[in-house]
């Protein structure tokens, strides 16, 4: 029997669609807020506002059976700490050096990409560039920043002393690249278990239906190599050929048009 401790997310018709499959199949579940900068899981209701968190109760929660998390990063960090099985499913291979290593370079959509931390990366050569966290840690979203944008974020993290983004922060700076489509593949135990394109040029769409070559090339990836046993993997068709655009934890990562039914079933078959 396994435990899906559930916090409300952005998408509120997935969260409804997730506890309605969730009921439908009888798991077990709690609906639960994480606390960032704190190792605390809460009851959803809790307001914040002029409390001291030291003061807030933490939720009863059965450690002893298995847990599965879905919600924000902060939920699925505290999962990890707490060494829950599966838990969040959260370990080292979630960053370019380790993706460069299991898949190759020239595989990866930014394999080029220069490494460093924010206080290092004081000039760049490009007047516009794609930046994202090394690490899968939602510190800021990947995004395309001018020079002048990219240094103004700079200065302001240099005299923050936030534990998620500052000037230690490694983050990945790419140049531009020109992508057809993008599609999210939901991956458990090396099997490509639901999938969503995200993204046609530069128009967000969501659709189920993805061509069985894009499929094909991510699942000889996944043979090749996989960061943990569930995870999300983005993926790109460029005029280069496919590209593995990024990795995420599966716990806090978005659905898109993916079947979240097939998700469930997935988690739910998975043997420890």
């Amino acid at each position: 029997i396994m435990l899906w401790l559930i916090q409300k997310m952005k998408n509120e018709s997935a969260f409804d669609e997730i506890i309605r499959l969730l009921n439908k199949y009888e798991i077990d579940y709690q609906i639960v807020k994480a606390l960032s900068f704190s190792n605390k899981i809460v009851n959803p209701d809790t307001v914040l506002s002029g409390q001291d968190i030291s003061e807030i109760p933490e939720l009863k929660i059965n450690s002893k059976q298995k847990i599965f998390t879905i919600g924000s990063y902060t939920l699925a960090k505290i999962a990890k700490e707490k060494n829950w099985t599966p838990g969040s499913f959260i370990n080292d291979n979630f960053d370019l050096k380790s993706w460069k290593n299991g898949w190759g370079e020239n595989n990866l959509l930014n394999g080029n990409a220069l490494i460093d931390t924010v206080e290092n990366i004081s000039s760049i050569d490009m007047p516009k560039f794609f930046a994202r966290p090394l690490h899968d840690t939602k510190s800021f979203s990947g995004t395309v920043f001018d020079k002048e944008e990219f240094l103004y974020w700079r200065e302001q993290l240099l005299n923050t002393d936030s534990q998620e983004l500052n000037k230690d922060t490694e983050i990945v700076i790419s140049p531009l690249k020109d992508i057809y489509y993008e599609v999210r593949c939901f991956v458990i135990d090396k099997k490509i278990v639901t999938q969503s394109i995200y993204k046609r040029g530069n128009y967000v769409v969501y659709d189920p239906l993805v061509s069985q070559d894009i499929l094909d090339w991510t699942q000889s990836m996944i043979d090749k190599w996989v960061p943990d046993r569930a995870f999300v993997m983005d993926v790109a068709q460029t005029p280069e050929g496919f590209k593995m655009i990024e990795v995420n934890n599966i716990s806090s990562s978005g659905f898109y048009a993916c079947d979240l039914n097939k998700i469930i079933i997935g988690i739910e078959s998975m043997v420890f």
